[in-house]
């Protein structure tokens, strides 16, 4: 069911008064493919008899028409497409249209600031703005009006995504024979299910769409912007989806309650402050807590279970801008934790999940085809005494992520065995060319331990996991117990480092944990796989060693900063434990049982979540997972 009225204004102009701007067969033929794609009911989403096609309009038509969407209709979607003539001047962008005179543009041109004025006046819309026109990237400078000016403490006001066809230096072009402008062309081929879009989601965001333009656009690049504060953005049907992976392809979740309104301006801010800084760098903490805070005062829960997915079609986007190739995934990630956290929504859950186990799969196959190619892909790039330091948390971090993406394949219900042939790709690389990182150096890679532990067995092929965990193993008693703290300062990275490859005992003060987790994952291991007896020779290394964990009352609310319901599960080697004996009966007496409990409500699809919570925030573990190779549940 849905909620939303969906509808577009489609404007082309091809005839002009002024003999001073050229005539454009092709914009009327752009708009009249696009209305036909838009509202056809095979590829569009847009409602026909609420749309409207415009021809060789005044300016004055096109205001009139916007101001009836904005002030009159229960349109809560609105698309507006626009193939004509454009140009950037002095004071801003503006469109022409049929009436405007090219030498007095922002006197007789259609004003971006003016529009966005206008669509500002509501704040329970999602506005998608396609631009097929010379310089479009021009509008960039019309983008603070958007915002109202953020300088000045308002953010935020509108919902909108905009594609530019063509840069801000760039003329727009189309076909000598007629048919139509060059970027409309590379629009429609996506829209129309020429180009595979990369994703089973049964309808697409401008966001999506943009991504392909991109490369699909020949000479011409395009420029996307997106902030969305209205649920799911749809733009289109996946054509491509639907006619080739149709029996992979999902629905998004219900969309299209208003829902601004419900937001006041310090939320808004604080959401347009951490859009902005995804591009330079992914924040998870900062982005769930976030997120989690604003939608968690919302006293209509349907109203945040709405925005969450209107959101994070923004926020990939520019995660997408990210350096990091996981950005995508560790966005996706957080919004999957706040889904479960806040909302305990199966549907909206099980969609995030479905979308991440789609991004995993293409940044696996990213990755395993760098790794084959590059021996030392890891490195480049970096360098220095902090490779020592982080190189080896990274193996066993890519691994765990790995092995965790055939997991969630299963869960949603997509076919494993190709992210599974890339998750053993990536696992031969890393034996074969980063076994000498095969190093426990951090508490944080104690999550991954588990990870590894649990999954290895079934998803992977041969022994990865003893020779990796058994390298750990080892690497902890030849630097006799020096592992770093999971919240170690980075300024303290190199002393930490000096303080490894010293004969010193560990400094539990300044650089490691008491207790150990890193320790305690790495004995879970051998009893889960039943080889305890490996480690009893080595038991008088660790007298007095304390190791412990952290097992949640469950596992519904696991990704917030701190996780205050649950138990404390510790022991100390020599006092409550001295023979491989007793540490059996420990792990069957104290912790079995209880992540059997934290495990008792929990759904598989929450399971999922707090997984990839473990590998997002390494403070925690995923006890969970190892059910299946204990025999539990």
């Amino acid at each position: 069911m849905r909620f939303n009225e969906t509808a577009c204004i489609v404007i082309g102009v091809s005839k002009y008064e002024d003999s001073g701007l050229q005539q454009l067969p092709g914009a009327v033929v752009d708009a009249r493919g696009f209305f036909e794609t838009a509202t056809g009911g095979e590829t569009g989403v847009c409602d026909l008899e609420k749309s409207s096609l415009l021809l060789n309009p005044t300016v004055q038509q096109v205001r009139d028409a916007i101001a009836e969407y904005i002030y009159e209709s229960a349109t809560t979607n609105l698309t507006i497409f626009f193939a004509g003539h454009g140009g950037e001047t002095k004071s801003g962008y503006y469109l022409a249209c049929a009436d405007s005179e090219a030498r007095k543009l922002a006197h007789s041109g259609l004003s971006l600031t003016d529009l966005f004025q206008m669509l500002n006046e509501s704040d329970s819309i999602h506005v998608n703005v396609v631009v097929d026109a010379c310089e479009a990237g021009g509008f960039a400078v019309d983008i603070p009006a958007i915002s109202k000016s953020f300088e000045m403490g308002v953010a935020g006001g509108l919902s909108i995504s905009l594609l530019a066809l063509s840069s801000r230096n760039q003329s727009a072009g189309e076909a000598i024979d007629g048919s139509g402008g060059f970027g409309t062309k590379a629009l429609l081929n996506t829209m129309l299910g020429s180009i595979d879009t990369g994703t089973n989601k049964s309808e697409l965001s401008l966001a999506d769409v943009a991504q392909l333009v991109e490369i699909q656009g020949g000479s011409l690049i395009a420029s996307f912007w997106s902030f969305n504060l209205q649920g799911a953005p749809s733009f289109c049907r996946n054509c491509y989806a639907l006619r080739h992976r149709s029996a992979e392809v999902f629905e998004p979740p219900v969309q299209g309650i208003p829902v601004s309104s419900n937001l006041t301006q310090d939320h808004r801010e604080k959401l347009w402050l951490c859009y902005l800084q995804i591009s330079k760098q992914v924040q998870p903490r900062k982005i769930y807590s976030v997120l989690s805070g604003i939608l968690g005062d919302l006293e209509d829960n349907t109203v945040g279970s709405s925005v969450l997915p209107g959101l994070f079609e923004s926020f990939s986007h520019k995660a997408r801008e990210s350096d990091d190739a996981f950005a995508p995934v560790i966005l996706t990630s957080v919004f999957s934790m706040v889904a479960a956290d806040i909302y305990n929504a199966e549907d909206l859950c099980e969609y995030f999940l479905r979308v991440l186990a789609e991004q995993l799969a293409s940044t696996l196959s990213v990755l395993e085809a760098d790794l084959e190619s590059d021996t030392l892909f890891l490195l480049r790039g970096a360098g220095g005494y902090s490779e020592f330091f982080s190189l080896p948390q990274r193996v066993t971090l890519i691994a765990a992520w790995a092995l965790s993406a055939v997991r969630i394949h299963e869960v949603v219900g997509f076919e494993p065995e190709p992210v599974q042939r890339s998750m053993r790709k990536i696992l031969a690389c890393l034996s074969r060319n980063y076994a000498g990182s095969f190093e426990l150096i951090s508490e944080r890679q104690a999550p991954c331990i588990v990870v590894i532990s649990a999954l290895c067995a079934a998803y992977a092929e041969g022994d990865w996991a003893e020779n990796h965990i058994g390298c750990l193993y080892h690497s902890y008693f030849n630097r006799r117990g020096k592992v770093a703290k999971n919240a170690l300062p980075s300024k303290e990275v190199f002393s930490f480092l000096r303080h490894r490859l010293s004969d010193e005992d560990a400094d539990y003060e300044k650089y490691c944990d008491r207790p150990s987790e890193s320790l305690f994952a790495l004995l879970a291991h051998y009893w889960i796989s039943e080889e305890l007896d490996i480690i009893r020779y080595d038991l008088s290394e660790v007298d007095g060693t304390v190791v412990g964990t952290f097992i949640p009352k469950n596992y519904q609310e696991f990704s917030g900063e701190i996780v205050s319901k649950g138990n404390n599960v510790y022991f100390r080697f020599g006092f409550e434990v001295f023979t491989i004996a007793e540490l059996a009966a420990f792990f069957e007496q104290h912790l079995k049982p209880r992540v059997d409990h934290a495990c008792r409500d929990t759904s598989q699809h929450q399971n999922c979540v707090a997984l990839v919570a473990s590998l997002v925030f390494p403070d925690r573990i995923p006890w969970q997972i190892i059910e299946d190779a204990t025999g539990s549940g």
